[in-house]
């Protein structure tokens, strides 16, 4: 009836454990937040702005260091750079955490809603066909369907 794919709870110690670590994990990194126009204003690191800032720092350690104003600060340039390709590799594993726990929630929320429909429909066959204790469930039930201007007696 109803192919069920994650048959699965997280326990109440798991949880804890998982909302610990996430804390903890985030009190490991830098504090940093941006608005949504920052976000949409600073320039991101694509593979040839990275190419391009390596080779600025080789120049600039190397061939170009004698000519650089006193007040440029490599170590400070270079500890941007490792920063973004640090903060790249962790937000590479929190994607792919974050994909893992988005289709857990999919898998889930659409198993429910399949078995949640499944007997909605068969109270509303019970209520039809004048089966005792069928209608008032039904009643409760149906007001979602009427609430996004569906027809309730025609066979959801």
């Amino acid at each position: 009836v109803n192919n069920n794919r994650l048959d699965k709870i997280i326990d109440e110690a798991t949880l804890v454990r998982i909302n610990d670590g996430v804390a903890s994990l985030l009190g490991l990194l830098p504090e940093a937040s941006l608005t949504d126009e920052e976000r949409g204003s600073m320039v991101s690191m694509d593979v040839d702005n990275k190419v391009f800032a390596d080779n600025v720092l080789i120049e600039a350690q190397g061939p170009a260091k004698n000519i650089l104003p006193a007040f440029i600060d490599l170590q400070t340039f270079e500890n941007d750079l490792i920063l973004a390709a640090q903060a790249d590799a962790i937000a590479s594993k929190f994607a792919e955490l974050s994909r893992r726990v988005s289709d857990i929630h999919r898998i889930a929320s659409s198993e429910t809603m399949a078995t949640a429909s499944l007997i909605y429909n068969l109270i509303q066959a019970a209520n039809k066909a004048g089966v005792s204790g069928a209608k008032e469930p039904y009643d409760k039930l149906k007001k979602r369907y009427e609430k996004l201007g569906r027809k309730t007696d025609n066979g959801v």
